[in-house]
């Protein structure tokens, strides 16, 4: 397997030469979403996949103080990733799907899908009522936090053995 380490901008990588590309918590980092995703579009044969995952910034995992990740310059909920996606030119194989987990075909000529319609204005007020209705007395007396610290407790030690053996 030949892998290069390096920027998507300086990467080898002819146009129209792969078959599927994943981006796993990639795309939320990058200076502009859509042009990169157009970029990916690009590279992929025709009938190219393309699989995203991003963190769901509607999913209120963190408590709020720490809810934007200073890293992340965007942020995705499930109906921006399915709106970015389909603008870079994919159709989308799992439209119904309600989380950021996204995998798409590469289209050239992308029909208007009027059965999977995204109401990003609706969107907006639903993101807005969920950012604001998660304060921290919510979050620290919900099951969250201590589920979350109980998985890391049990995680990391098995990865240290692991890594160890």
């Amino acid at each position: 397997l030949n892998v290069e380490n390096t920027t998507i901008e300086k990467a080898a990588v002819m146009p129209a030469s792969q078959d599927v590309i994943t981006l796993h918590h990639v795309l939320e980092h990058m200076p502009d979403p859509v042009a990169t995703l157009k970029y990916f579009h690009s590279l992929l044969r025709d009938q190219g996949l393309l699989i995203i995952d991003v963190p769901d910034i509607s999913k209120c995992r963190h408590a709020p103080q720490t809810q934007f990740h200073f890293a992340h310059i965007y942020n995705f909920n499930d109906q921006t990733l399915k709106a970015a996606v389909q603008k870079a030119g994919f159709i989308l194989l799992n439209p119904d799907v309600t989380t950021t987990h996204i995998v798409a075909r590469k289209v050239l000529n992308q029909p208007v899908d009027a059965s999977h319609p995204i109401n990003l204005s609706n969107n907006y007020h639903q993101l807005a009522t969920t950012l604001t209705t998660h304060t921290v007395t919510r979050h620290y007396t919900s099951m969250r936090p201590y589920a979350r610290l109980l998985r890391k407790l049990y995680q990391y030690p098995k990865e240290i053995l692991l890594t160890k053996l």
